[in-house]
Parts: structure tokens; sequence; C-alpha cells
């Protein structure tokens, strides 16, 4: 199982740093209150926070959650997916013509379902502490904190529950997202190619494809998590901000604020993370 670990954090450490400025941007378009375009947000962090550079902010906290994250989450997936291919109710005969087509063990599509939501919620309660400074480094409220006296001063103003701040948006955003993710992933490399040995290239296009699907089912939960984390005065329950998103004079219009580089960034953001974990892991089983 290391070798799944070595390959998740390997995918995890690639996508994270290059598609940070996306993840920034989308979140200072759901952070806000009045709308402003995406070219004035761009030209704001430019002029006003340190040039280029600045579209990195928040790659520290980035990199320590989705290196580990990634890692551990392909690692409980592939756990996960091993044990329920043992049982009757989740596991599939696949032909022998496919079973080179994915480095994971074939399960029925409601197996595919459980194993990727279960797997991404349980890594994302361990790592919600470093989701939420993610969130708060890449906002334009929260500046010069280091990684640990943004840990202090959450605890220090919310008690250690203030850890996990923006959760249960998270795992209600994260559960349908990873679950479809994996259903759709399946099922479009089963009906992608015939051939045993799939080119990595098109691994990428059937990651982004998937994380397509996911992405616009899931897009007003992934808003009402930023807005808990960033305004957790303001925002304290799941309902209660999707009630005072609605009333804001965009009204709907807000759940789906950042969706166009959400699209960007978790398309890229799957397509490189899948299709440089099969990669590495067909390398490392030779």
């Amino acid at each position: 199982m290391s070798k799944h670990l070595l390959a998740g954090a390997t995918s995890g450490l690639i996508s994270a740093v290059s598609l940070q400025p996306l993840d920034l941007i989308k979140t200072r378009l759901q952070q806000q209150q009045r709308i402003t375009p995406v070219t004035g947000i761009v030209r704001g962090i430019l002029n006003n926070e340190g040039g280029l550079a600045a579209l990195w902010r928040g790659t520290l906290p980035t990199v320590i959650r989705n290196v580990p994250g990634v890692a551990l989450y392909f690692y409980c997936l592939q756990g996960m997916r091993s044990s329920m291919a043992t049982m009757p109710m989740f596991s599939v005969q696949a032909p022998p013509s496919s079973s080179r087509l994915s480095v994971l063990p074939k399960l029925s599509p409601t197996g595919n379902l459980l194993a990727g939501a279960v797997a991404r919620v349980s890594v994302g309660f361990v790592l919600n502490p470093f989701t939420l400074l993610k969130a708060r480094f890449e906002s334009d409220l929260y500046r010069n904190q280091s990684i640990w006296k943004g840990l202090k001063d959450v605890v220090e103003a919310h008690g250690a529950r203030g850890l996990l701040q923006g959760f249960t948006a998270s795992a209600i955003r994260d559960a349908p997202y990873s679950g479809i993710f994996v259903l759709s992933y399946e099922l479009f490399k089963q009906h992608a190619s015939e051939s045993p040995k799939m080119p990595h290239y098109l691994i990428f296009y059937i990651g982004a494809a998937a994380a397509t699907v996911s992405t616009l089912v899931t897009q007003p939960f992934d808003v009402a998590k930023t807005n808990m984390q960033v305004h957790p005065r303001q925002y304290t329950s799941v309902s209660q901000t999707f009630i005072s998103l609605a009333k804001q004079e965009r009204g709907m219009q807000a759940y789906f604020d950042g969706l166009s580089f959400r699209l960007v960034k978790k398309g890229f953001s799957s397509a490189i993370s899948w299709a440089v974990y099969e990669m590495f892991l067909r390398y490392l089983t030779k």
C-alpha cells in the first residue's frame, strides 16, 4: 500500500502548486460581499499584494493539506475498494480484457459511489484544520500569519472545535463530489477504450470530464463551505449560510460564485492527480 501513498503524494504536490492561482481567485470570488469582476480581483492582487507571486498566496497550507490529503485519499480509497471487492453486494465480475483499464479493484456503481464518498470525508475530517487555514490564507482578511499562528488564533477565538469550522459544509460537498467522481471516472474509462493499456492522455481527459460532472452538482456547497470558514461569525450553519446567501442582492447567483474557476481548477486538478497517480502506480508495480 506504500506505493499508493507515494503516487498520491506526488500527484497531490504537482496539482496543488500548479493550480494554486485558480484556487486563490475562486476563494476571492466566493467571499466577496459585492460583485467584483475577475479582472478587478486579479488586478487588485497584483497591485496591492506583492505582484505575481501573490497569486500563490496560501500555497503552503494548500501543500500541507493536499500532499498528505491526496496520498491518504488514494490509500483509503484503495483499501476500501479492495475490502468491498470481496463483498458480493459491491463486487462485479469484470471481463479479462478490462482488468488493466484501472489500477483500482472493480466495484459496482453503488460501491464506487460509497467508496469515494467515505474515503474523501474521512480524510477531510483529519485535515480540516489545514482546509480552514487554506481558505483564510487565500482570502484578503487574514494576512501575515504563519501556519501555527493561524491555528493558534482559531483555537483562541473559537476553542478546539473552531478547527472544524466548515467541516459539515465540506462533508456535504466532498461526499457526493468524490462519490460521483469515482463513479463517473470508472464508467467513462469502461467506455473510452478497448485497449488494456489506456494511454495517460486519455486518463487525463477522463479525469477532467468526471470532475466537471461532480463540480457542477456540488458547487453550492463549496460556496457555503468557503463562507463558513472565512466569515465564521456571520455564517454559523449550513442551512443559515444558504438562506443568508440567497437573501443577498445577487440571490441564487451567489451559489455559483467562482464556478468557472472551480471547474477549471477541479478539472485540471483531478486530471493531473489521477493521470500522475496511475502513471506512478503502473511504474511502481512493474
